[in-house]
């Protein structure tokens, strides 16, 4: 078994490891409370599972201890939100444009979809015609809306850790791809990693 075979393997063990629980965990409770919010965490990181186990095979992929280590967080750190109480109408609103938002980002990325820094088709269609990093904005504002459905410090908190990983992740993936001179010539038409600057 090479190095790349294996690492896939263990990729897709500890992916189905954390969503499992976190899965359980989620419908659970919102079976018990009857939160709209944790059936829709499931939804999203459902999907997300989905779309990294069908991924396209990447050309290289980043080794830095770094690049996995923000991966990590990134992926993890929204199962560390509450969704027990009372949901607020705002919050469920802001969710569902954060899922259509998301829709149309996973849309336009198709299988080019990864967690950590790789070489795969470099995507410049769809909402990426717009911004550089529009699933990382989404996942942020889908969020956000878990935060207002369910408000609390420790969620708040939770968001603006998630907020900063994002940009982190996004400032090495772009590190990562600047060597291409296809995603060279993308972020001089695209200069906005997460707001349009156009």
């Amino acid at each position: 078994m090479q190095a790349g075979e294996l690492r896939g393997i263990v990729e897709r063990v500890l992916l189905a490891s954390l969503w499992g629980g976190f899965a359980l965990g989620t419908l659970g409770r919102s079976l018990a409370t009857g939160s709209l919010t944790g059936f829709g965490l499931v939804g999203v990181n459902t999907l997300i599972a989905g779309l990294f186990l069908t991924r396209a095979r990447s050309q290289a992929v980043s080794h830095r201890p770094e690049d996995w280590l923000w991966a990590l967080m990134g992926t993890s750190l929204p199962f560390a939100l509450r969704v027990e109480g009372p949901e607020q109408l705002l919050g469920t609103l802001v969710q569902g444009l954060g899922i259509l938002a998301m829709l149309y980002s996973l849309a336009s990325l198709r299988r080019s979809f990864g967690i950590v820094p790789a070489q795969r088709p470099i995507v410049t269609r769809g909402a990426y015609a717009f911004l550089r990093h529009p699933l990382y904005v989404s996942e942020l504002l889908y969020f956000a809306g878990v935060c207002l459905s369910v408000p609390s410090l420790w969620n708040a908190g939770v968001w603006l850790a998630l907020a900063g990983v994002q940009w982190r992740r996004a400032v090495l993936e772009e590190r990562f791809l600047i060597a291409d001179p296809v995603y060279a010539r993308y972020c001089e038409n695209v200069a906005g990693r997460f707001l349009p600057t156009r």
